[in-house]
């Protein structure tokens, strides 16, 4: 089982455990001082400091966790620019498509959804452990992007979506206007962006074992008042319905 933590909230964690060690460690030292007769000796000065990490071209794997590389510069000082694309083919023709890499998916409600008409259909999903990150691949939707102004079809879309997850028991927790794209203006919409979708409850065995805990927000979720959110969303916080239903409701208000 994954953990679905970005480098982002690993990095925070990391830095909390080691706040919590450094005053660990403060309060050691004052009692080790208080009881110290001696005088400490003094630091060795040939310990040798950490040396940079560098990377050129026939060294093997980039040193970093995502493949978010923009360029690189050779020995020679050739500068090289990197742009990623992608395009699924087959016999007859050719689509456009969308590649994502992310390190927590929520597969199932992304496929219940697509089977609907109402998210990009999937070409490939899946957790590759060689990078540590899902990996999906789904048809690009070409239309426009949610504005905030939901017509009355495109909003009674968008509820039909919400609910369809909610009768499985998942829920989407990312709803706002940039994952919601209208692919028939004044109808319908797809969702996008399933990296917060998931499970409302733990999904238990027949033993009751955890066989998949529920979703919850990241650590790295902004709060700022850009968004309109619902009470009790919160770091770390479990994803619910009713933030869903939250958002839902404030996207599709008719416009005064």
């Amino acid at each position: 089982m994954t953990t679905g933590r970005s480098d982002l909230e690993i990095v925070i964690r990391e830095v909390a455990k080691l706040l919590r060690t450094f005053d660990n460690s403060l309060q050691d030292l004052r009692a080790h001082y208080v009881a110290l007769k001696s005088k400490l000796s003094a630091p060795n000065p040939t310990i040798p400091s950490p040396s940079r990490l560098t990377w050129a071209p026939g060294q093997g794997r980039l040193p970093q966790r995502t493949p978010s590389t923009r360029s690189f510069t050779t020995k020679e000082r050739d500068q090289y620019q990197l742009s990623y694309k992608s395009r699924l083919t087959n016999d007859i023709t050719k689509t456009n498509v969308v590649v994502k890499f992310t390190h927590r998916y929520g597969e199932t409600g992304h496929c219940l959804l697509a089977e609907a008409g109402l998210a990009p259909p999937i070409h490939y999903c899946a957790f590759e452990e060689s990078i540590g990150l899902w990996v999906i691949v789904m048809e690009y939707v070409p239309d426009q992007v949610c504005n905030g102004k939901l017509t009355e079809g495109e909003g009674t879309s968008l509820s039909r979506a919400i609910d369809f997850l909610h009768l499985k028991n998942l829920v989407f927790g990312d709803l706002r206007e940039s994952n919601v794209i209208v692919s028939q203006p004044g109808e319908s919409i797809c969702l996008v962006d399933f990296e917060w979708c998931g499970p409302c409850e733990d999904v238990l065995d027949s033993q009751g074992n955890v066989l998949e805990y529920r979703v919850r927000y990241p650590t790295s979720i902004s709060l700022d008042a850009g968004i309109t959110s619902a009470d009790g969303v919160t770091r770390e916080g479990a994803i619910m319905k009713e933030h869903d239903i939250f958002r839902l409701h404030y996207m599709t208000l008719p416009i005064r």
